[in-house]
């Protein structure tokens, strides 16, 4: 015969284990363009708003999504020069322009 201690603690298991199921369905349901779509609107919304360090984190979340995304970045370098950061508005500008995702300009320190 089972303990009641055990029919307990099977059941709590069995109850944390479809609890991650379920959170990871969840999680995984959203589709990388309908995220990205999402990010962007935000990120336009905060811009509308002028809040560009929020912005700021939405578009890299964009950009994180679809690194080609020229506009993206060309963006997220707008946002950049509003909040008075140039040298990483100049670099994706240049990721923008050149689509070198990876590596900044030659003259753009790190």
């Amino acid at each position: 015969m089972i303990s009641k201690a055990r029919q307990w603690k099977t059941a709590v298991l069995m109850a944390l284990m479809m609890f991650a199921c379920i959170a990871i369905l969840f999680g995984c349901s959203k589709n990388p363009a309908q995220k990205k779509a999402d990010h962007l609107q935000r990120a336009q919304d905060y811009v509308k708003a002028e809040k560009y360090k929020e912005a700021r984190i939405e578009y890299l979340n964009v950009v994180q999504i679809d690194p080609k995304d020229a506009k993206a970045h060309y963006q997220l370098g707008e946002v950049y020069l509003k909040l008075q950061e140039p040298k990483q508005a100049v670099r994706e500008f240049y990721n923008a322009r050149c689509g070198n995702f990876t590596t900044p300009p030659p003259l753009i320190p790190k």
